[in-house]
């Protein structure tokens, strides 16, 4: 029968000296006190690997350090995770590794790690997703781990935007985490998504629409702009995103490259729109008559509507809004508002809505019907693109192929 080792007292460890050679003062059940030559002491406890079977070492810390109580307090623990079957030494080198990588997954990791992920998007617009985190969330929540985020610091984070009255922005920031959250559960770091409900801790954005003129009002706007003093440039730029119904930066971005003349194609790639996909507009014969135009102006340069003064760089999506509002229209209409005006016009003229959805690129939510829309849509699109480009023409008749150029003001 194994003799019971007697427990120490910390008199028996405090006068425990060196000698020639280390030796050990037992406490019983696996744990000792190793006392080595320097006269330096060290908890260490004796146990069997689970698996092997093979008697190993796990030490506990210097006492007194670590005191009596609390070396007998590791024993405990490291009694109860074998009689689990745990390997002690091996577990805690486990979690030990979990705790460092839930440190290092900061929401500021996981939020790089999620925009990585996501090929959906242009760059700009995961650009625009980091700089409003960064602006509204990470100076508060940036260093915290994931698996700390609750709703209620996330909800504290986003109050002072609410407070100012940017409901839009609440709406977009909320979301962003809550896709955050989402992406941290699908890949394990987190077990639920604390976060899905704190929309509901603020008020509903009411959405608003860009500024537009009625459809009654497209005489005057062509008139106005005829006479415009703005760059020969800018009024193309209007006209062509008018008449293509793109968004203002992917008409200020275009580049030959994209122009397929051979087939009156213009096709915008994936990394350029909004939704992320590729987006092809059938070209009228007015949009090629502007792109002729064009191809004499841009000097050889790879944009379609080139910068003035910035070498080879393409003018400024907020060039055509610059130039509406020193018509006259401040307030009543923006350049993103010709994309309504043509929707409205063209709904009122009985044209399908899904085939002026596809023209309009806003995208479908089931993807293979939205790639079917886009590729079985076209020709029909093509045809309500030439009726639209035939009723701005139209508009004032007595300025067909008359163009004035002005110099910028």
């Amino acid at each position: 029968m194994p003799r019971i080792a007697k427990p120490l007292t910390d008199t028996q460890i405090r006068n425990a000296k060196p000698k020639s050679k280390e030796y050990n003062l037992a406490d019983g059940q696996g744990l000792y006190l190793r006392v080595k030559q320097s006269g330096s002491k060290e908890w260490v406890f004796n146990y069997y690997k689970p698996i092997s079977g093979k008697r190993t070492n796990k030490g506990l810390g210097i006492y007194p350090n670590v005191s009596l109580k609390v070396a007998r307090d590791k024993r405990q623990i490291y009694q109860e995770l074998l009689a689990e079957g745990h390997d002690p030494a091996e577990y805690l080198a486990k979690k030990k590794n979990e705790q460092a990588s839930v440190a290092a997954n900061t929401l500021r990791k996981v939020t790089e790690l999620w925009l990585e992920t996501r090929t959906d998007i242009t760059a700009r617009y995961a650009r625009d997703i980091k700089s409003s985190l960064t602006t509204h969330v990470m100076p508060s929540l940036g260093h915290i781990p994931i698996t700390d985020i609750t709703p209620v610091m996330a909800i504290n984070a986003i109050r002072p935007l609410a407070e100012q009255g940017k409901s839009e922005t609440v709406s977009r920031v909320c979301s962003r985490l809550i896709r955050i959250m989402g992406f941290a559960k699908n890949t394990g770091l987190v077990e639920e998504n604390r976060l899905y409900g704190i929309k509901d801790a603020f008020k509903s954005p009411k959405h608003k629409n860009f500024p537009t003129i009625a459809p009654s009002e497209l005489p005057d706007f062509i008139q106005q702009l005829s006479r415009a003093s703005i760059t020969l440039t800018t009024r193309l730029l209007i006209e062509f995103q008018l008449h293509t119904m793109v968004r203002p930066g992917e008409a200020a971005g275009a580049r030959w490259s994209e122009i397929d003349f051979d087939n009156a194609l213009w096709i915008i790639p994936g990394t350029r729109m909004k939704k992320g996909r590729q987006h092809i507009v059938p070209l009228t014969k007015q949009c090629l008559a502007i792109l002729s135009e064009m191809e004499v102006i841009s000097n050889q340069s790879e944009y379609v509507f080139p910068a003035d003064r910035r070498g080879k760089g393409h003018v400024s999506a907020a060039t055509a809004n610059m130039a509406i509002k020193r018509m006259g229209y401040k307030g009543r209409l923006v350049s993103h508002g010709l994309r309504a005006l043509a929707s409205t016009t063209l709904n009122e003229q009985g044209f399908r809505p899904d085939i002026i959805e596809v023209a309009l690129a806003h995208g479908d939510k089931d993807k293979v019907r939205d790639s079917y829309n886009h590729a079985e849509f076209l020709q029909q699109r093509g045809e309500m693109m030439a009726w639209w480009s035939n009723h701005i023409e139209s508009a004032n008749l007595e300025l067909k192929g008359v163009r004035n150029v002005a110099i910028e003001v």
